[in-house]
């Protein structure tokens, strides 16, 4: 959302299931959104179109509570419960 505006930028189907998102995260320079959720999944996402751009990152046997992007952007760090 555009908080000068009030207006929707960009809308995420998110994951799977309809479970909940527990974390959102925008890479440093803007352009990508991290999300994590109770599916065990991260995802990102392009933050213009909302767009997936990376197949869904699975393996977490436990719920997704947390994730990060690197001061460069270029990892993403997670934490389960």
């Amino acid at each position: 959302m555009d908080v000068g505006t009030g207006q929707s930028k960009v809308c995420i189907d998110a994951h799977r299931d309809q479970d909940w998102i527990r974390c959102v995260a925008y890479s440093p320079d803007g352009k990508k959104i991290g999300t994590c959720s109770d599916d065990h999944i991260i995802s990102i996402w392009d933050a213009e179109n909302g767009e997936r751009l990376l197949e869904p990152l699975e393996g977490h046997t436990d719920v997704v509570m947390s994730i990060e992007f690197s001061p460069g952007g270029s990892f993403l760090v997670s934490g389960t419960v």
